[in-house]
């Protein structure tokens, strides 16, 4: 469509120029030209569905849609978020910013401030030695502190303000990023859970316990700690052994269990002592058979149940998530579980308070929340970091915790009323049910604060009160300066338009575009720069006018005068030279189109009767691309219309990568005369040249009748001769020596019927082959160089009989009776002999004239070796070892131990003589077989490497691989393949040690890179958890 319009364009524009001469044109012809009379487009809502590129007074759909349309809508301006939505609703929760990886700080944080009798604890901890002393009169003037004197310095300080913020902070959520930095956790590593809760509390008891007050000292004992005794019974006299433990959480296995009820059964039931586990009985005084249980002889109020859902695998080194399915009731019995002693069965009921939620289908990664009870109104409510979602109902609804993106994802179990199952839920947090007669715990007020704690919240709030005003402000100010921007685009848009002024200037289209898509800041636009767009003469060039629209002076002027740039392009930008120009190229492709046509007709007509004119065959395929360029060396300024070019032939098949040169060159000799090569020219009729000849006036003339150059002829006669010459030498040549490109008959070392052989320069038998082949298109050697494959102690520099030697393709060997004719041919500068040492077989097997350079040939060599190890994306081939070829491998180790020189002559590459210069032609293409696959290394690449590899082409997991390659097992797998010698293309045979494994979790661990996989686990080492 885009080039159709543009045609249209043309035509409009441009149709004139058939009747007016180049001379003539006036300032009618150039508003045509430059689109000036053509109509416009302009209005709010037009029919158009796009902007009219190639018409200057197109003015619609630039961008003023936005404006002009819709109106304006006051929201597109707003600039920011609205600031009110961070603004805490009354009486609902305050969530918390996940800082990158902290979403399981989040949840164990949520779960402890939703505990009445923890947060009051935590409220009534007081820190020491702070500005205001440790009990501040009642007319203490506050104020006078700064944010920094009442800034925590501690992890108690820091969780205190914490908590404060969570119930009286009017935002609604909170920044823990100072409760984090206290911990010294990177919050951008996620660690694990469970070990966080743990180490917390342990560490928050031990800050508690220094605590003037009793229920602050001992919170988290009283409600977190209870007590089990690991019971021994000796079976052979029935001794029993009692060992009293104390406990924060039950850890309980969920591996091969669907429901909490069985998880404690297998936490409480017998487990036997037996064989290498016996007990020591003191009673009997010796190792004896005992079976051992737990007995939980007293349950704390709040009961944490750990449900073990990552397992540390001894394969990997790391922790691996268990996906399975466990139900657990919203009351909890203990009743049959505990070792009742003078407690009242109402105690050990027990309530559902808080799920822990991870959902992901690995234990490094994933994301952390929390379903949590609250006490204060009697809902549910789920903690995703920031978002707080209160679920309908008085009930709990897990609903689908899969994660979109886990594999292992199925079906949700079956659960009975009043229970729930997850495959997620990795903590359980249970309360024990308050007697009818007890009161709850009732939410901490205001007035219970500590007095600084009050202050530090008061201040704040009104920091966030403040920006939020100050944004709020902000909204407002660009919702007024968007209002005053919409009025201006709506003003300057209508008087866009030039009509039919007569003054005007043309702007680029993309600068128009830019500015009516400018919302805010309109000097963040660049200047309009035309400096491009101009022609040779310094004005609008006319072939990017469809990059301009016509703009009325008065909108120019204020353009300009707001953005400067320029040069400004106005009614006077307008370049007759140009114009003139086109209009020639015009005139010239209409003349061009019209005598193909004839031209085309008389090369197909028949011309007998007629005499004719020479004319190169190439210069008439290319005759119209030659007569633009003709026309541009005449006038500069004429474009060579390159649609023409892409057209241009007589005939089919004509190549357009042809170099111009002068019309019908090609047929005139260098003497000035008629070329006597007949295959570059045809005759054409009188009527045709005449055409012709219109564009190339100058160009050489030759009719039907001239004859050929007389100095050319002769030339080509004492070129003929010399053919001859050559001709007849090849034949000598190939009489003389009938094997010589005759791979089958050529010497081989292992053949017993010769004595001596002749070592040549392979480059010289090349170029011979090369010139009995084509004795009429090549040229003859001259001499035998074979100083090329001596050193500079005239010393032979290969082996002819080392077939690791690289330089055996520098050489060919010759038969004596070929040697003997080719050195009465050529000049030799030095003669090299092969001998056969047939008598004395202790010593070298072959022996050489002049003797090889021991000196010379060892550096050679040790150069070779250093970069025969060094490459990149070379491939190797991997054979997998069958049933059968480990039974044949394993016989030849049982032959190697009587006959230790066994393996070597299985394993040795074959000789020389028996594979490269066997006398037949050997193939250098890799034949694959069955069983076998390639793979793409780098020397650089680690034996471990190599080994990941292979497992995607096999599925063998590395540790169950052993490389093999010449009989030498490769190891370890932290060296390079350059240390191992590991040559390119080299095959290398896989023994697998064990069964295939088709786990996928087991193929992705052995997959990941060695700081994600073998390393162990780093955990809270190094924080203040661990101090």
């Amino acid at each position: 469509m885009a080039g159709a319009s543009k045609q249209r364009w043309d035509r409009d524009c441009w149709e004139w120029v058939y009747g007016v001469a180049p001379e003539d044109i006036n300032s009618h012809h150039m508003d045509l030209a430059y689109g000036i009379l053509r109509p416009s487009c302009i209005g709010g809502k037009s029919k158009h569905r796009r902007n009219c590129a190639n018409n200057p007074n197109c003015l619609v759909r630039l961008g003023e849609a936005n404006w002009l349309e819709n109106g304006f809508q006051e929201e597109e301006w707003y600039g920011i978020d609205d600031p009110t939505e961070e603004v805490r609703e009354k009486g609902s929760c305050i969530g918390l910013k996940n800082l990158g990886a902290t979403c399981y700080i989040n949840t164990f944080l949520q779960v402890w401030y939703h505990s009445m009798k923890i947060r009051r604890a935590v409220f009534k901890w007081t820190p020491r030695n702070q500005p205001w002393g440790d009990n501040p009169a009642d007319d203490f003037d506050w104020s006078s502190l700064s944010d920094s004197d009442l800034e925590p310095s501690c992890v108690c300080s820091h969780l205190q303000l914490l908590f404060a913020l969570l119930q009286f902070s009017e935002r609604s959520y909170i920044d823990p990023s100072s409760f984090v930095q206290s911990l010294g956790l990177d919050a951008a590593q996620q660690q694990d859970a469970q070990e966080f809760g743990k180490l917390f509390l342990s560490l928050l008891e031990g800050k508690f316990s220094h605590h003037a007050d009793f229920d602050t000292s001992t919170i988290i004992p009283r409600q977190f700690c209870g007590q089990y005794t690991y019971v021994t019974r000796c079976l052979s006299c029935g001794t029993m052994s009692k060992t009293p433990a104390s406990f924060y959480e039950l850890d309980l296995s969920i591996k091969m269990h669907k429901t909490l009820d069985s998880c404690i059964m297998e936490f409480l039931k017998e487990e036997k002592l037996e064989n290498n586990n016996q007990y020591h009985c003191g009673h009997c005084n010796k190792k004896c058979d005992a079976v051992r249980q737990i007995q939980i002889n007293r349950v704390p109020p709040i009961l944490n149940i750990q449900l073990l859902r990552f397992v540390y695998c001894m394969q990997t080194g790391n922790k691996q998530k268990l996906n399975t399915f466990i139900s657990f009731p919203e009351v909890l019995d203990l009743a049959p579980y505990v070792n009742i002693n003078g407690c009242e069965s109402q105690d050990l009921i027990y309530e559902l308070k808080a799920v822990l939620i991870h959902r992901g289908p690995s234990a490094n990664s994933g994301h952390y929340v929390a379903h949590i009870y609250d006490q204060t109104d009697g809902n549910w409510y789920k903690f995703n970091d920031e978002e707080i979602q209160q679920i309908k109902g008085k009930s709990l609804k897990l609903g689908l915790e899969e994660d979109p993106l886990d594999p292992s994802k199925g079906k949700k179990a079956k659960v009975t009323k009043g229970s729930h199952s997850s495959k997620n839920a990795y903590m359980l947090v249970y309360h024990q049910r308050q007697c009818n007669e007890e009161a709850p715990v009732a939410e901490p007020t205001w007035e219970s604060l500590p007095r600084y704690l009050q202050e530090m919240v008061n201040r704040d709030n009104n920091r966030f009160r403040g920006w939020t005003d100050e944004l709020v402000e902000m909204r407002r100010s660009n919702v007024e300066a968007g209002k005053r921007r919409h009025d201006q685009v709506v003003d300057t848009y209508s008087k866009l338009p030039a009509g039919q002024d007569p003054s005007y200037d043309f702007i680029q289209t993309a600068w128009i575009k830019e500015w009516l898509d400018s919302r805010h800041k309109t000097s963040d636009i660049p200047a309009p720069d035309n400096k491009d767009f101009l022609c040779p003469h310094e004005r609008l060039d006319p072939g990017k006018l469809h990059l301009f629209k016509r703009i009325s002076k008065t909108m120019a002027e204020h353009i300009y005068k707001d953005f400067n740039g320029g040069p400004r392009l106005t009614q006077k930008g307008l370049c007759r030279a140009c114009v003139r120009a086109q209009a020639v190229s015009m005139r010239l492709q209409s003349s061009l189109q019209e005598d193909s046509k004839h031209i085309t007709q008389g090369l197909k007509s028949s011309q007998e009767g007629m005499d004719g004119y020479w004319v190169g065959k190439r210069s008439l395929r290319c005759w119209k691309r030659l007569a633009q360029s003709h026309a541009q060396e005449s006038d500069p300024a004429v474009e060579v219309n390159e649609t023409s070019q892409s057209q241009d032939s007589t005939s089919k098949g004509e190549s357009n990568g042809e170099d111009l040169m002068a019309f019908n060159l090609e047929v005139q000799c260098p003497h000035g005369n008629l070329s006597t090569d007949t295959s570059k020219r045809r005759i054409v009729s009188p009527v045709v040249w005449v055409r012709l000849r219109k564009y190339f006036p100058s160009s050489p003339e030759f009719s039907e009748n001239i004859s050929p150059c007389a100095l050319c002829q002769g030339l080509d006669t004492a070129r003929q001769e010399e053919m001859d010459l050559n001709y007849a030498r090849a034949s000598i040549l190939k009489d003389a020596l009938p094997f010589i490109d005759i791979p089958r008959r050529r010497p081989v070392l292992n053949s017993q019927d010769w004595n001596e052989l002749i070592v040549v320069n392979h480059y010289f038998i090349a170029a011979l082959q090369n010139f009995m082949k084509h004795p009429t298109t090549s040229t003859a050697p001259t001499t035998i160089e074979n100083c090329v494959l001596l050193c500079e102690h005239e010393g032979l520099l290969v082996e002819p009989w080392n077939s690791n030697d690289p330089n055996t393709s520098n050489f060919s060997l010759l038969w004596f009776n070929e040697w003997e004719f080719l050195k009465d041919q050529f000049p030799v500068d030095y003669t090299i002999r092969l001998f056969q040492n047939t008598e004395d077989t202790s010593g070298p097997r072959y022996d050489t004239q002049p003797k090889v350079c021991d000196q010379c040939f060892s550096i050679i060599q040790e150069s070779l070796q250093s970069v025969k190890y060094v490459y990149n994306g070379a491939k190797l081939y991997i054979r997998k070892l069958t049933q059968d070829d480990l039974e044949a491998e394993a016989m030849r180790e049982s032959k190697l131990e009587t006959d230790p020189d066994y393996y070597e002559h299985i394993i040795k590459k074959p000789k020389v003589e028996d594979s490269l210069l066997d006398g037949q032609r050997r193939s250098s293409r890799h034949r694959r077989v069955r069983g076998e696959k390639e793979v793409v290394v780098s020397s650089s690449n680690t034996l471990k490497e190599l080994k990941i590899k292979v497992m995607h082409s096999f599925s063998v997991p590395p540790f169950d691989q052993t490389l093999v390659l010449d009989g030498r097992v490769l190891a370890p797998d932290n060296a390079t393949l350059a240390v191992l010698q590991v040559e390119p293309e080299s095959i290398l045979s896989l023994r697998v040690d064990s069964n295939l494994t088709e786990d996928a979790l087991k193929l992705q661990n052995m997959m990941m890179p060695d700081n994600e996989n073998h390393a162990p686990e780093s955990g809270f080492k190094g924080t203040g958890l661990m101090s």
